[in-house]
Parts: C-alpha cells; sequence; structure tokens
C-alpha cells in the first residue's frame, strides 16, 4: 500500500505538468446541467499489480456560479462549490483523501462539472489550455466527443515514466463521468479512477454515436427489400 501511494505521488507530480497557459476564445451556447443539492455518485479505485482498494464517494453541489457571456479561457468557466463525501459514513473526505480526486481529474484543471452545449468551444478551449502541441514534448492529446461523453485523454510517455490520464463528463448534465489515471514508474503499474455509477451501457454509447450511419444501412436494406419485391 506504502508503495504504491509513492507511485502515485510521483505520477502526479507529472501531471501537474501537463497543465499550461491558456489562449483567447470567444463563449456562446453553454449553460449549467446540474442544479444546487444535486449528488452525483461514483466508485474511487485504486490498483497495484499486487493490491486493489475501492470505496464509494459522492459529491453534492452547494452552489453555481454565473457562466459569463463571453469567456476567453478555459479556468474562466466557473467552478460549481461541492463538497466530497464517503458514500459508507458520509463524512467529508480530508485534504489527503480529496487529493485522490484532484490527480486524475488534473488534465481538466480538476473540474469536476462542466457547462453543457457548445462542446466544440469547450475543446477549444482546453485545447489552448492544455498547449500540448507546442509546449509540451511527449505528450499526446485526444478529444472525447461521442453521444453521451466529452472529455478528455493524455498520454505522457518518456525514458522514465508512462503516464496516460483520461476524464469525461456527462453531456446530459455536465458532470463527472470518468476520471483515471495510469502510470509505470520502475517497472511496476498503479492506476487510480473514478467511475460515476449512474453511466449509460457501452452497447447504448456505441449504438447512440453511429445512429446516422445505423439509420442509412436500415434505410438500405428497406430501399433493396423493395426492389427486390418489386421485381418478384
Amino acid at each position: 500500500m506504502t508503495r504504491m501511494l509513492q507511485i502515485l505521488v510521483a505520477i502526479s507530480l507529472v501531471s501537474m505538468l501537463m497543465v499550461t497557459n491558456v489562449a483567447a476564445a470567444t463563449s456562446q451556447g453553454l449553460e449549467w446541467g446540474v442544479a444546487e443539492d444535486d449528488k452525483f455518485n461514483y466508485t474511487l479505485t485504486i490498483e497495484s499489480e499486487n493490491d486493489t482498494i475501492s470505496d464509494g464517494v459522492y459529491f453534492e453541489i452547494t452552489s453555481l456560479s454565473t457562466i459569463p457571456n463571453t469567456m476567453d479561457n478555459f479556468t474562466d468557466i466557473p467552478i460549481t462549490s461541492s463538497t466530497w463525501y464517503w458514500t459508507a459514513n458520509d463524512t467529508a473526505l480530508s485534504f489527503w483523501s480529496l487529493f485522490l480526486i484532484i490527480l486524475p481529474t488534473a488534465i481538466v484543471g480538476g473540474y469536476n462539472v462542466v457547462p453543457i452545449g457548445n462542446y466544440d468551444l469547450l475543446t477549444t478551449l482546453h485545447s489552448d489550455f492544455i498547449g500540448a502541441e507546442e509546449e509540451l514534448e511527449n505528450v499526446t492529446v485526444t478529444y472525447i466527443n461521442n453521444y453521451h461523453y466529452w472529455g478528455v485523454s493524455a498520454t505522457w510517455d518518456d525514458e522514465d515514466i508512462t503516464m496516460t490520464l483520461e476524464t469525461t463528463f456527462l453531456k446530459s448534465d455536465g458532470a463527472l463521468a470518468t476520471a483515471s489515471m495510469s502510470g509505470e514508474l520502475e517497472d511496476e503499474t498503479v492506476s487510480l479512477s473514478l467511475t460515476r455509477l449512474d453511466l449509460p451501457s457501452e452497447i447504448e454509447t456505441l449504438i447512440m454515436s453511429n445512429i446516422l450511419y445505423i439509420g442509412i444501412g436500415v434505410g438500405v436494406v428497406i430501399i433493396l427489400g423493395a426492389v427486390v419485391c418489386k421485381k418478384n
């Protein structure tokens, strides 16, 4: 357990280097998809080659700030006021326990809620925020933008450490869906993940993200069937 935490701390230092300055953009079409007193439940898991620890956590929104009409920076997105608790006894997480929540969300600046609506704008703002292409070496950043989720995945790979951070938000409400951090240091792999309990199934996500192609395929089958029937 001690070894696992040591590796997590080492990996976290790298993750903090993956956040840089922000560039300009124009904001429109964003709104909150959550409300005060909303509650979101998760499973927090720490896993190494020899040990796995998991527990239930949740956060509750206490207040929301007004979203600016124009945002130039990703960090202009207001931080929702919220408190994290252990599910088992409803006690608030301590500072060091809360650190385990912040680590896997470092790639998105530690946000646990983002506005919904204009996801192209969020991608643009975040792309400038992370500044990976211009300022960070050995980092590959990709964006997740399908029917159910918007998010960011980044991989840092050099001679000493390999690390991957991925954070997604549910498009229906903008609240954190998943956050994970995994890294390999000195031939040992440790992962930290936070997974929301009420997520859509992977099959549903696959279908809805490709509904246009599925619809076209069904249409083609119907047309071919009609042609065959007409010939007969």
